[in-house]
């Protein structure tokens, strides 16, 4: 079979026939049998009943962790596009097992899918699992956090460039310009986090801002939280937070609610349900989000549009954006 591109196809052609590959009864078989003995998929089978009757386009969506807030955000958004495009969505997670995923990119293949959405479990290796849905000529936009992909047909990823400076001036207008504050890290190893933190610290330049401890709690809320009580009675003058993700930022909630203080503001990263939920309601001042619904909405746009062979741009970045009381009505 030829490898697609724009030339080689009418326009609007969807081809459902791709060869069935010698592996798919085996496969099929195989992974019923796993879901029957350890309840894995048990997600993403419940996703597939919701698929739109009698769609004409295919689409097949691989996600690291549907219970992740990210990915369950972009799952959302997907979905809405799909029913609004009329396509039909078959959703995989990988459960954040990388060869797991490999194995759902490859019953995609099977399959015969139009398009494939992508986000990767392990970024720094999409290129790989990539490669098996374009040997089988099947195109793919990767969405998220989608590592060094230049083959796919398009890429559909948060704009992480300015993170750090918004959350820093989100920080800055809840403090007025001044006070201690506490960073708390997910890990120090991570590249994003890497950037969100030089990009935050970079960011509080031009105002009276101290950071008086930087803490790491790995992105878990429990974590956090027991990281913060402990911060606050070594320094109970600290006056702010910024937390490298929603989950850290409602854990330091958490230690300030429990201790029963008040004056301290606290940002987070991400813009997840939970965490515009926390804005909502003033536990936290705000939340610096990247749209995964977005991103998934756009991910399916571009899928179904490749899948017909259309135009579609080889990168989208969407734009962060900073939720706070007085704008969380645009994100409900």
């Amino acid at each position: 079979m030829s490898k697609r591109n724009s030339t080689t196809r009418t326009a609007g052609a969807i081809r459902h026939n791709r060869g069935s590959r010698p592996g798919l009864l085996l496969a099929v078989l195989g992974t019923a049998l796993a879901l029957t003995a350890t309840g894995c998929g048990s997600e993403a089978d419940s996703a597939e009943s919701k698929e739109s009757p009698g769609a004409t386009v295919r689409i097949g969506l691989s996600l690291p962790n549907v219970k992740s807030d990210f990915h369950s955000d972009l799952l959302a958004g997907a979905r809405a596009e799909a029913e609004k495009q009329g396509a039909r969505l078959t959703i995989r997670d990988a459960g954040d097992d990388e060869e797991r995923q490999g194995e759902d990119l490859e019953r995609f293949a099977d399959q015969g899918v139009d398009a494939v959405v992508y986000s990767p479990v392990n970024p720094a290796d999409a290129t790989t699992n990539l490669r098996r849905l374009t040997d089988a000529d099947v195109p793919t936009v990767t969405a998220g956090r989608t590592g060094d992909t230049p083959q796919a047909a398009s890429i559909v990823a948060p704009d992480h460039a300015p993170s750090g400076r918004i959350a820093a001036e989100a920080l800055a207008t809840a403090l007025d310009g001044k006070g201690d504050i506490v960073v708390l890290r997910g890990s120090k190893d991570n590249a994003a986090s890497k950037h969100h933190y030089d990009d935050f610290r970079a960011g509080l330049k031009p105002h009276k801002i101290r950071i008086a401890a930087t803490r790491s709690a790995g992105f878990k809320r429990a974590e956090a939280e027991a990281v913060m009580s402990e911060q606050l009675l070594i320094d109970p003058t600290v006056t702010g937070v910024f937390a490298e993700n929603d989950a850290m930022a409602l854990g330091a909630a958490d230690a300030v609610a429990a201790m029963g203080l008040e004056g301290i503001s606290i940002v987070g990263f991400e813009g997840t349900g939970a965490g515009r939920k926390a804005v909502k309601n003033g536990d936290i001042a705000a939340t610096v989000t990247d749209q995964p619904e977005e991103i998934g909405r756009v991910a399916v746009r571009n899928a179904v549009r490749a899948a017909k062979d259309e135009p579609v741009d080889k990168r989208i970045l969407v734009p962060m954006r900073v939720v706070t009381k007085a704008t969380i009505e645009e994100f409900e």
